[in-house]
């Protein structure tokens, strides 16, 4: 994927009482979906805390893995995050990023 045909979620979240109740499942469900039906996407990134054990299982759940550590991404308290990545159509490759983070 390149930086031009992919899209960034930037934040979904869910109320702590709504935990583990469908609530972010169900959000991710639209989202893929939406843009699968766009078609004109190759694919989509996100960033994770790494804490965030939970989020992480329900992002590989719908496709995503992890490409690059991103040492002190997060802030309040800082920490490091990854990078995910799902391909939207199936012909597409995994991106060739470059930076400052770690590649998986």
């Amino acid at each position: 994927m390149d930086n031009e045909s992919e899209r960034t979620i930037c934040s979904i979240g869910r109320r702590a009482s709504a935990a583990r109740m469908g609530v972010g499942n169900s959000m991710m469900r639209k989202i893929v979906k939406e843009l699968r039906k766009r078609r004109k996407f190759s694919g989509t990134v996100l960033q994770v805390r790494a804490s965030n054990k939970g989020a992480i299982r329900l992002y590989k759940s719908f496709g995503f893995k992890k490409i690059w550590i991103l040492k002190n991404y997060f802030e309040y308290p800082i920490e490091n995050g990854y990078l995910m990545e799902v391909p939207i159509n199936k012909d597409e490759r995994p991106s060739k990023r470059r930076g400052r983070h770690r590649k998986l």
